[in-house]
């Protein structure tokens, strides 16, 4: 049996089992040498610049921003939804600045696992699941059109709500600051009154804003399979601040400019949790400025959206299982690639567990998206906390103060994730909404303790942190699939 020696240089030198591989060709010594059977799978570097870069910018951008910030709106108010999403986004940036210099520093390393040692019918689950199988060239390029589709209409709805703002739509209503002025906060949320009904209602829209910015971290699984991940990745964590500032905090400021957050349509549509674009607030912008057409094109832009944000989770999902499996935390058939590079069964259990999108059909599809959403934001928050956690100890010396107030802030939204659920609407406690906020977290508990029970293992300590085996230029990830 042969197989290759890929060393600090890049050159590869083949050998026959038996034999010694520390010695190189010329009979000299290989250090750092690391050994692959030639006939194992790989992944594929084949994702350019120009992919990361948009798919860092509007990759995930979907359900969360285009219906999801309407919610934001109706709890907190115009004020309040802006806030929230500009908090959340700081530490969020915070945390992919923290992710992107591990990134930058290993790109061999299996995403933020390694590091740290959604939702549609068929219609859209059979094509995302296609595009997963064929290559990861293929994803960056489909990714990429859509990335673009998503920006370009956000940036020209953000101009729509300007133009309607000063009075330009066919209403002729020149809002300006009406709905800051009169309404900033929900000053009725939960029926509490005052004050307290305008914190606890800005505070919900954390939450929700946890939701909307979920998935950035995907970006470190993209670093398997990118060109010159130095570079490109680099780049692609500072494309971030632009997503977060102009696609979403600037344009639910503009959206709360234009609509009132006691709005009819928009309550009425918020409050029969329909996951259609009838709740989308941009939407409720062009209808009540009385725009034609407008409306249905911006219907089909948030299906592509919804689309291309579901056809990156399963992207993410596949490689996370591969990932898990490399460091030997999932069972090992998942580090199985084919030849286009693809964890190919990584792909099949992601696509078994995107038929829960059925549950959107039932009688109680409204409740399953809730619960859905709900478990997604806090699987995100819970993601960044660990993300945070792990540059701490990657950076123990070097004083990561945007990775302590990463952990610290997402360590309150998490403990105040379900406060909603002990006064839910009708003055009850709610068992459903408070499980669906805090379901993840005793699943993670359960999966580390057990983990370290079962396999003896234990925190290691910073003077014996390995940071100096990392990636070689040009290098590959191997799969460790034995059979």
């Amino acid at each position: 049996m042969s197989a290759v020696v890929q060393t600090p240089s890049n050159e590869k030198v083949t050998y026959e089992s038996g034999k010694d591989i520390e010695k190189g060709s010329d009979g000299g010594y290989v250090t750092d040498a690391v050994v692959h059977d030639e006939d194992a799978g790989h992944m594929h570097r084949t994702l350019k610049g120009r992919h990361i870069s948009m798919i860092a910018i509007a990759g995930t951008i979907g359900t969360g921003l285009f219906l999801g910030s309407g919610k934001a709106i109706a709890n907190g108010g115009p004020v309040g939804a802006v806030l929230g999403y500009a908090i959340v986004g700081l530490l969020v940036g915070a945390m992919m600045y923290s992710l992107g210099e591990m990134m930058v520093w290993d790109p061999s390393a299996a995403g933020f696992i390694e590091f740290s040692s959604r939702y549609y019918i068929v219609v859209f689950t059979i094509p995302m699941t296609i595009i997963n199988i064929v290559g990861v060239k293929y994803f960056g390029e489909f990714e990429f059109w859509f990335a673009f589709v998503k920006i370009l209409a956000i940036v020209g709805l953000s101009l729509m709500c300007l133009v309607v703002m000063l009075g330009g739509g066919p209403d002729h209503d020149r809002r300006g600051f009406r709905y800051w002025r009169d309404e900033p906060f929900n000053s009725t949320y939960l029926d509490f009154g005052g004050a307290k009904s305008r914190f606890l209602g800005f505070w919900a829209v954390l939450t929700q804003a946890a939701f909307s910015y979920g998935g950035m971290e995907t970006l470190a699984s993209i670093c398997l399979e990118a060109e010159n991940p130095r570079v490109t990745m680099k780049t692609a964590v500072r494309a971030i601040f632009y997503r977060i500032v102009l696609l979403y905090v600037i344009s639910l400021w503009l959206i709360g400019l234009c609509i009132s957050r006691s709005d009819e349509w928009l309550l009425d549509a918020n409050n029969n949790a329909a996951a259609t674009a009838a709740k989308a607030p941009f939407v409720v912008v062009i209808r009540r400025a009385g725009i034609t057409v407008l409306d249905h094109i911006v219907n089909a832009v948030i299906l592509t959206s919804a689309f291309s944000s579901g056809n990156e989770f399963m992207y993410a999902s596949s490689r996370a299982l591969f990932q898990l499996a490399q460091q030997g935390q999932a069972p090992a058939f998942f580090t199985k690639v084919n030849k286009q590079g693809v964890p190919i069964y990584g792909v099949a259990v992601t696509f078994c567990f995107s038929l829960l999108s059925f549950l959107e059909v039932d009688a109680g599809g409204d409740k399953a998206f809730t619960w859905l959403g709900n478990i997604t934001a806090l699987g995100s928050m819970i993601t960044w906390w660990g993300i945070a956690l792990t540059f701490l100890r990657f950076h123990h010396a070097m004083k990561p103060y945007f990775a302590w107030s990463v952990l610290i802030g997402f360590s309150i939204i998490i403990f105040f994730n379900g406060w909603t659920s002990i006064k839910a609407g009708n003055g009850k406690f709610s068992p459903d909404d408070f499980f669906s906020s805090y379901i993840n977290i005793i699943f993670v508990v359960i999966m580390y303790i057990g983990w370290k029970f079962w396999h003896k293992t234990k925190i290691v300590p910073y003077e014996t942190m390995d940071i100096s085996s990392h990636y070689q230029e040009g290098s590959q990830v191997y799969s460790k699939y034995q059979g």
